[in-house]
């Protein structure tokens, strides 16, 4: 893998900033009490596959399903590495940790495991997101916020043939405008800061994505301007940063 775009979204304000904390490759600074934390691992590291005990029953069915094993592989490091994290946030076994969702589906940590009424990093409740592309899987953690994540390996893609779907007029004619591979580059970078806002707030594929507005994508902070629904309101911040694969350590 030569490289990945990677996103975060939030439901607080701008933060550029981010720094490496311990494990995390990125962490986001405190922003009106939200913390955001980010850890990436490649899923083929034995290290990480073999975590698949850590994973409940019904996890560990669900990987069973998967055809090839390469999605398997993406699904256990995922999760595994979630689970990890929580279970060092909660002082729980990783097996203990339990999840339910929410109204359009996205998965929450159970409610009777969310401290209260405060935690250690003061009020708040504990987000997650999950993604993951070729050769690296990506798990952001929340405290006080909640937040959407997603990482898309860069790879040369018709962004022509895909923007009606996933842009709309303005960033089409945006991406149009640039040659490659600048085109298919920032095409990939649109996509996966909607991906993120979407996420963060559970809406999913029931937002189409070419209705989400984004400005400034080759900014630090690029800006949503429009969006439906639900997200009108709340989804005000999107950050985005690069990071290549030389700088992908192991998880240890």
């Amino acid at each position: 893998m030569t490289g990945a775009h990677t996103a975060a979204a939030t439901d607080g304000p701008p933060s550029p900033r981010w720094v490496c904390e311990g494990d995390a490759w990125r962490c986001c600074p405190p922003a009106l009490g939200g913390r955001v934390w980010i850890w990436l691992v490649d899923p083929e590291d034995p290290g990480v596959y073999g975590a698949d005990t850590d994973l409940s029953e019904r996890e560990r069915a669900r990987a069973a399903r998967f055809f090839r094993d390469v999605d398997r592989r993406q699904f256990v490091a995922a999760h595994a590495l979630l689970r990890a994290k929580l279970a060092l946030a909660l002082s729980l076994p990783p097996d203990e940790v339990r999840f339910t969702r929410a109204a359009l589906g996205r998965p929450e940590l159970a409610a009777d495991q969310q401290p209260q009424p405060t935690g250690p990093l003061g009020p708040g409740r504990w987000s997650f997101s999950l993604s993951h592309t070729r050769g690296l899987v990506g798990v952001a953690l929340a405290w006080g916020c909640r937040v959407g994540f997603d990482v898309e390996a860069q790879r040369p893609v018709d962004a022509l043939a895909l923007a009606p779907g996933i842009l709309d007029d303005t960033e089409r004619a945006e991406v149009a405008a640039l040659p490659d591979p600048a085109r298919w580059r920032r095409f990939l970078r649109l996509w996966t800061l909607k991906e993120a806002a979407l996420k963060v707030h559970g809406a999913g594929l029931t937002i189409p994505a070419n209705t989400l507005q984004i400005r400034g994508a080759d900014q630090p902070t690029p800006r949503i301007v429009g969006a439906p629904g639900a997200l009108a309101g709340a989804a005000n911040r999107v950050v985005s940063w690069q990071i290549t694969a030389a700088s992908l350590p192991r998880r240890t």
